[in-house]
Formats: C-alpha cells, structure tokens, sequence
C-alpha cells in the first residue's frame, strides 16, 4: 500500500484516499472495491455513463450516503462514520439549490452565518468570494435577476466562502447552454487554480473531464476501468470500454493469432490485421481499436505498403463534422464498417483503399 504520510511530518500525503469501498442497494451493486487518491490542490473528475457509480462515490465522499463496506479518508482522517455538516466539504449541486428569497449576498453568506461568524468577518470573505467567482456589484440580486451562469457561480461562492478542506461538484454545468458551458469551464478552472482547493467533478461529459482535470477517473457498471490525466486516458486507453467512451470510432473483435515470428489479429476468416504493440497471448479474444485519424483512404490501391493493413473497399456514408468529413467503408472480408477522416474538400466516393500503420492499431480487452 503507498505511503499515507508527507516527509517531514507535513500532513498527509492525500486530501482524499478511498479504500476498498462498495455500494450495494438491495442486490444491485453500485460500487464494486473502488480504490483512488487525490492529492492535496488536485482537480479529479470522476467521469462515466449513467449509472456508472461516479454520482454514488461523490455522495458517499458528502456523507449523503454510506458506504456497504471500505474506508474514506479526508486529509488523513477517517469521515466513514462521520456526518456531513462534520466533514469540512463544499457542495455545488447540479440544481444550484439557492434560496430564492435571499439575495446572492446573503446565500454566500449563509454557511458563515449558520457557523455564528462574527458580521465584520463574515461580510469580508463574502466580498471577496463574490469577487473571486466574478460577481463584484451584483451581491444584492435575487437569483431570479441572474443569469443561469451568475447563478452558478453563486453557488460556487457559497461553497468556497466557508473555506472548505475539500470541494465537490455534482455537474454544475449541466443546466447551462453550449457557449455559456465553454465560458464557465474556464472560469470554474481559473477558480480552482486560484483558490488552490482540492476539487471532485462528477460529470458524463468526456469533454468536460478533459479540459478540466488534472486527472480523471473513468467509471463503469462500479468500477473504475482507468484513471490517468486526459493525455494518458486518450493517448493510451487500457481497455475496449475506454476506447469505446472516448469516442474510437473503429472497434473490432478478433482473436490474437501467431505468425510467423509476429502476432498478428484474426477479426474474420479471410482478414487479419498487423499490430506492433500485443501484449496477449495467441488464442486470447481481443478488441482491435484504431482512431479514424489514423485511417488512410486513397481511390487508388496500394498493394505494396509495408507495414500497413491495406484494405479495398466502397464508402457507403458520409458524415459532414466541419472541416473533416467521417467516411464509412465497407471493407471486403470485415463485418463492420471502417471509419476514416478526410478533409471536407476532398472527399473521394465509390471504390477506395483503405489503410492505416500496425502501430495504430490497440489491441484491447473487450470489457463493453
């Protein structure tokens, strides 16, 4: 088990550590043994499909539900047992949850008030969260005379003015349009990185995670199939299921296949593909991933290419996404279709070849 403690008796080496920890409701498990640490400062985001357990692991760092069995620790301490209002956490619901009879001054301030701080004090650090989300001016407003995003911000005002140990958000930005969501990302990392508070981020949305994270925990069915910063989880995904969630348009079942002195995939009798990087042995079933950037589409045939999977095939579809167009093709001897990305202005039809190098394709363990 890693070391819990800091050189020279600095505090612990974590602001978060959960141990072994598993959900159960009735016979449906929601949390199977789940184990992290987030360091002190860090921004996690716990990302995932519906039902993943990543909203469960956020409640249970709250105390808004127990855990069946395991351990969580914050900043050293042990909260398994401990209620909410005793864990020094602060909380930005995806409903913003304010008081719509209290004006944005007196929502930030009603942590502070509820914890019998003195007025002088409590009306200074209410100023100065007001002007660290960016609401200076705006302190006597009702949330009905804000804005969606001044709202949040509210919120956020309101869970960082009582100086928590530990920040969590249940996707606040959820509620709130395309641009508005862009304009918010920035300013809720600008925050984070500014006020220095470790943060938690529950969220579905990938690009979110990403642009957001120092490191992300991708969660599936109560596991966590992958944690790592953004470049790790897409450069390197371990997994089908990763692959799948990152948004790998091509995913192929086969079977790892000696050759020679080469490992090689069979994904039908007549087609196998050439990879550089297999760490399965022959007979294992796999999944073969390659990223539609990676796919090569020419209207003429190139037999002779070393090194490459070379496919003859016909584009069946055509998906417009801006300045790249997604091509389908339908390749002789593959099941599924193959998709490759080419600029907008040059997208071939009928008769194409298709390739791409063996060192893109990732051979996976096929967890969907």
């Amino acid at each position: 088990m890693t070391d819990m403690t800091s050189p020279a008796g600095t505090g612990p080496a974590f602001a978060v550590e959960m141990r072994d920890v598993s959900k159960v409701f009735g016979e449906t498990t929601v949390l199977d043994r789940i184990s992290f640490d987030i360091r002190p400062g860090e921004f996690v985001t716990f990302l995932g499909p519906s039902g993943c357990g990543k909203t469960t692991s956020l409640r249970i760092l709250a105390g808004f539900e127990q855990a069946t069995s395991g351990d969580v620790r914050i900043n050293g301490q042990s909260v398994s047992d401990m209620p909410p209002w005793h864990r020094d956490i602060g909380i930005v619901f995806q409903s913003y949850a304010l008081f719509p009879y209290m004006t944005a001054r007196d929502n930030v301030g009603f942590g502070l008030k509820m914890r019998r701080v003195p007025k002088a004090e409590m009306a200074k650090r209410v100023e100065e969260a007001l002007k660290l989300v960016g609401l200076s001016g705006l302190g006597d407003r009702y949330p009905r005379q804000l804005s969606g995003g001044q709202r949040q911000r509210v919120a956020l005002a309101r869970a960082l003015v009582i100086k928590p140990q530990l920040l969590l958000l249940d996707e606040p930005l959820s509620n709130l349009d395309a641009k508005l969501r862009n304009e918010m990302r920035y300013e809720l990392k600008r925050i984070q990185r500014e006020s220095g508070i470790t943060t938690v981020f529950v969220t579905h949305d990938q690009e979110e995670a990403f642009s957001l994270s120092d490191r992300i925990v991708l969660m599936s069915k109560g596991e966590i199939k992958q944690a790592g910063t953004s470049r790790e989880i897409w450069e390197k995904p371990r997994t089908g299921f990763v692959a799948d969630f990152i948004g790998v348009d091509n995913l192929l079942p086969g079977a790892v296949e000696k050759d020679g002195d080469e490992l090689v995939v069979r994904i039908s009798p007549s087609v196998t593909l050439k990879t550089e990087i297999c760490d399965f042995a022959p007979g294992s079933a796999v999944l073969v991933a390659v990223r539609a950037k990676d796919v090569i589409l020419n209207p003429v045939a190139d037999e002779t290419a070393t090194g490459l999977n070379v496919f003859a095939g016909n584009i069946i579809d055509v998906e417009y996404r801006g300045e790249r167009c997604a091509c389908r093709v339908r390749c002789e001897g593959i099941d599924q279709t193959l998709v490759a990305l080419v600029a907008s202005s040059h997208v071939p039809s009928g008769a194409v070849t298709l390739s791409f190098a063996s060192d893109a394709v990732m051979v996976l363990t096929d967890d969907r």
